[in-house]
């Protein structure tokens, strides 16, 4: 492998521990084929000169089929920062006729719920990625653990979801089995709300520290523990375009606007939404919704 691909690789795969999504970038510059972009090909259309690229990231639980994170991850080709925007799994969203909570509309499929987070948010969803919970552990733990607080004592029990959570409030080493309970951990004040928010500072704080020149010896590694987690659109050219509009970039991060509705889900907050999507989410302010 040539340095400059090297370091394209490096790019792509250290990225993906942040938004765990681009580790299928090495996959295609390997000259594989993980990805299945010809099931929503036709979402590539919609790029436009001067707009932000945006890839739609799910994390699913152990079934495959519920969606534990959501984020929408947007790229400027302009020098601007990755701006990152968490989606509520309790968000009540419109799929025909019926209510459904967002988190399990990725039972009707990727396309499905690529549409639905367009509809809600108005933000153009170029490509996607899911990714099963496994992935992350692995990365975490190839990459010698990230070092976080952990904001509140964390104890939670699931046997159904094989997951047994008993976290320490405070600043610490978390290896990948420990970051996985903390992504995953459901018992805030705040519910969902609180949760989204320490997953975007995981993400943050993984950025700062892993993004650095001696983890690129461990992609090959990386890739060969992950690739059978993941499932994306990204091709070749959008890994390319991706690892040249992030890799001197900045990150800030953004709640989804919401309003409660008194039964423990949300709902989207129009008016706000539309004024974030049109700051952070796109480039030309007149783009048709």
């Amino acid at each position: 492998m040539n340095v400059k691909k090297f370091l394209q690789v490096y790019f792509v795969s250290t990225f993906v521990l942040m938004c765990i999504m681009l580790f299928v970038g090495y996959h295609w510059i390997s000259g594989m084929n993980i990805g299945s972009g010809g099931e929503i090909a036709e979402l590539t259309q919609e790029i436009k000169k001067n707009e932000r690229k945006n890839v739609l990231l799910v994390g699913t639980d152990k079934s495959g089929v519920l969606a534990d994170v959501i984020m929408v991850f947007s790229f400027s080709a302009e020098g601007n920062p990755v701006n990152v925007m968490s989606i509520q799994r309790d968000t009540e969203v419109y799929v025909g006729n019926r209510v459904w909570k967002i988190n399990s509309v990725l039972q009707k499929g990727k396309e499905e719920l690529v549409q639905t987070v367009k509809n809600i948010t108005k933000i153009p969803i170029h490509d996607y990625a899911v990714v099963n919970f496994k992935a992350v552990e692995d990365v975490v733990n190839l990459l010698g653990g990230v070092d976080f607080y952990v904001p509140q004592d964390m104890d939670y029990e699931d046997p159904e979801q094989d997951l047994y959570i008993h976290l320490k409030k405070g600043q610490q080493w978390l290896n990948g089995a420990n970051a996985l309970k903390l992504l995953r951990f459901r018992g805030y004040g705040m519910a969902d709300i609180e949760r989204t928010k320490v997953q975007r500072d995981f993400i943050q704080a993984a950025f700062k520290q892993k993004m650095k020149v001696e983890y690129i010896p461990k992609v090959e590694g990386i890739f060969n523990a992950v690739k059978k987690n993941i499932s994306s659109s990204i091709t070749l050219s959008d890994v390319l375009s991706y690892v040249n509009m992030m890799k001197d970039a900045e990150m800030q991060t953004f709640e989804m606007p919401l309003v409660l509705t008194g039964n423990g889900t949300v709902v989207v907050d129009n008016a706000k939404m539309y004024t974030l999507t049109r700051q952070h989410f796109t480039l030309d302010e007149k783009q048709e919704d």
